[in-house]
């Protein structure tokens, strides 16, 4: 039985005000404790939780208000895009990242000698967390402004109907939902796993 849109509203926004308040707090934290900030194992913890609070200020806020009144708040095709676009890419970064943070765990403790080095750091710590946020910026970039989306926008659809653009080329939809849902998810429950196995 499908939730009604004034309930989806209303737990959207009972959940969301602890949850921004919570990772703001330990953003806070994180990057003011000059320990916590330099210890390798927080950077991808800090940069989840940024694009997390920043998708839960905009992407989520968008979806309450489009709960509340079943419309776009800002019906224009600049606001449909950049939603799209902020919806995908953002969740896709955070995803990532997770992926990274999981495999990384294997990494900072089993085989902390990996990462002794200013030139190992940077291929085994910092070009990943690099990689897994620059990639589905641009991945998405390209995906909603680019490349040709013929799509009728409608104010009365999640995100005008553009979300549809990530999925409109078949090879494009099949890579989307492979690389950037399944296979992460796998790599987040395999690695997750493995970490309680050892």
């Amino acid at each position: 039985m499908p939730v009604s849109y004034p309930i989806r509203s209303l737990l959207y926004l009972i959940f969301l005000i602890p949850s921004v308040i919570c990772a703001i707090f330990c953003l806070y934290h994180f990057i003011t404790n000059r320990a916590l900030r330099n210890a390798l194992n927080n950077h991808v913890v800090i940069f989840i939780l940024g694009f997390g609070v920043f998708l839960n200020m905009t992407d989520m806020i968008w979806f309450i208000d489009f709960y509340r009144t079943r419309r776009v708040p800002i019906f224009t095709r600049a606001f449909c895009f950049t939603w799209a676009y902020i919806d995908y890419a953002v969740f896709v970064v955070i995803t990532l990242l997770v992926a990274w943070a999981s495999i990384e765990r294997h990494i900072l403790i089993f085989h902390h000698n990996l990462t002794a080095t200013p030139i190992k750091r940077f291929f085994l710590h910092y070009l990943p967390m690099a990689i897994c946020v620059v990639y589905p910026l641009a991945y998405y970039f390209v995906i909603y402004f680019v490349l040709p989306c013929e799509i009728v926008l409608k104010e009365t659809r999640i995100g005008c109907g553009v979300l549809d653009c990530a999925q409109s080329i078949t090879a494009v939809g099949v890579w989307d939902s492979l690389a950037h849902n399944v296979v992460p998810i796998c790599m987040i429950a395999i690695f997750s796993l493995a970490l309680l196995a050892r």
